[in-house]
């Protein structure tokens, strides 16, 4: 498993970037309706890619339900950065963890289909985990630093289909 770290010139700006999140997932989490817990995480996480990317001067993006081409099912999110498709984001309910080596039943099943993917990161929104074709990449409670590692640190040649994804370094 490889570590990265934020740039600690921005450490300020991705903290402020970590606590809006967390608001803007505590204020979704507090409204008195009934929901698809891990839905509420859609918008928030999606917010949060497109910050760090403004961030780090790129162009990024996302999508709900992407339809990645050779894998059977959705991500929950796919991560564009200047216009092509870079990642995956799979999202779990709160609790639940970012490790799906461990999940079981349809979780794992999910996790057999979506592992090929070169660029995924599952996420409860407090645990993420960045996957690179199958192995673990990196893994923690700092979302900043395993967004700046898929919007900007992607190998695509590492996968068949690297004409259709993102930026390599």
């Amino acid at each position: 498993m490889s570590t990265f770290h934020v740039d600690p010139t921005q450490l300020n700006a991705y903290s402020d970037l970590i606590g809006q999140f967390a608001d803007d997932v505590a204020h979704n989490f507090s409204l008195p309706v009934s929901a698809q817990p891990e839905d509420q995480l859609k918008s928030p996480v999606g917010q949060l890619l497109s910050a760090v990317g403004t961030l780090t001067a790129l162009d990024v993006n996302w999508r709900t339900e992407v339809h990645p081409d050779d894998v059977e099912g959705r991500p929950d999110i796919g991560v564009v950065t200047d216009g092509l498709l870079n990642g995956h984001v799979e999202l779990k309910r709160p609790g639940k963890g970012a490790r799906p080596e461990g999940f079981t039943g349809r979780d794992r099943q999910q996790w057999e289909r979506f592992k090929a993917l070169p660029n995924l990161i599952y996420t409860d929104g407090s645990e993420w985990s960045l996957y690179r074709s199958g192995p673990v990449f990196v893994t923690g409670s700092e979302p900043g630093d395993l967004l700046e590692v898929t919007i900007l640190r992607f190998e695509p040649a590492a996968w068949a289909g690297a004409n259709e994804l993102g930026r390599a370094e």
